[in-house]
């Protein structure tokens, strides 16, 4: 007997294999956790600069 091979002759595109609705908001929240997680981040190292510089200055003088 002679089998055939199941596999197409060229790859097949991902976006065939995968365009479901479920997998397109799979990855839409996947984003948006990368997204949110970057900000978050992002806002921390702001916040420790500015806490580190208005430390680095030391309180201010009392006004009299």
């Amino acid at each position: 007997m002679n089998y055939q091979s199941q596999s197409t002759p060229q790859p097949v595109p991902s976006s065939v294999l995968h365009n479901s609705v479920d997998v397109r908001a799979q990855h839409t929240r996947a984003a948006a956790r990368q997204a949110a997680g970057f900000a978050n981040r992002s806002l921390k190292s702001v916040y420790r600069q500015v806490r580190n510089k208005l430390a680095w200055q030391g309180p201010a003088a009392p006004q009299s």
